[in-house]
């Protein structure tokens, strides 16, 4: 069993799991949320477009970004416990200076962790986790 600490929380590899701790529930509720205002400030903007005799561009904008921006969490994985049965494959990527753990599960969907880990340490760990589990070396 390895820890590794994230912003908010932990990630333990246990024998024949991962366990993630964070507020990964929380920031998707509140992303959720601030998308639909989004969508329904556009729409706003479209009514108010309307009314005037003209269409807002801006609004049909703001409308569609937000409604994929919420398609996009839908999408995502916010379990606290992913057995590595359920693991398709793991990546460590960095993107603007953050490092995430990336879990990409069998049913299409995947699980971001952000952490306060070093991308080195825990593609080391995944890799001889993930050699001494005998699992496939293109999940890692």
């Amino acid at each position: 069993m390895r820890t590794f600490y994230t912003e908010h929380g932990k990630i333990v590899f246990d024998s024949n799991r991962i366990l993630i701790e964070d507020n990964a529930k929380k920031e998707k509720y509140t992303q959720i949320f601030l998308g639909s205002m989004g969508f329904l400030l556009g729409l706003s903007m479209i009514y108010k477009s309307f009314t005037e005799g003209f269409i807002s561009e801006f609004g049909i904008f703001i409308c569609l970004l937000n409604a994929i921006l919420i398609i996009l969490y839908l999408m995502r994985d916010f379990s606290n416990e992913i057995p590595f049965s359920k693991i398709q494959s793991i990546r460590v990527k960095n993107r603007l200076g953050n490092v995430y753990l990336k879990i990409k599960l069998t049913n299409n969907r995947a699980r971001y962790v952000r952490g306060a880990f070093t991308k080195e340490k825990l593609e080391n760990f995944l890799a001889e986790e993930f050699q001494k589990n005998s699992l496939s070396p293109t999940r890692v």
